[in-house]
């Protein structure tokens, strides 16, 4: 996977099963930062692999200093 900026596009090439989890990937890390996520890691199994998994984890946002106080 790499960008073309002049394009403004993201390009990947792959075989099937490395072009769907690039999708799963991509499709994961286009999700809006404030959208509301489940608890938990979001996991992609490679079809065909018994240990080749992708994980996404969502991190809380950082608190800012104000609000601690």
């Amino acid at each position: 996977m790499f960008t073309y900026n002049a394009a403004r596009a993201v390009a990947a090439r792959g075989n099937e099963e490395g072009l769907a989890a690039a999708a799963w990937l991509f499709n994961e890390l286009d999700q809006p930062v404030n959208a509301p996520q489940d608890s938990g890691p979001h996991e992609y199994r490679i079809p065909g692999a018994s240990d080749d998994v992708i994980r996404v984890f969502r991190l809380a946002p950082p608190v800012s200093a104000q609000a601690l106080g």
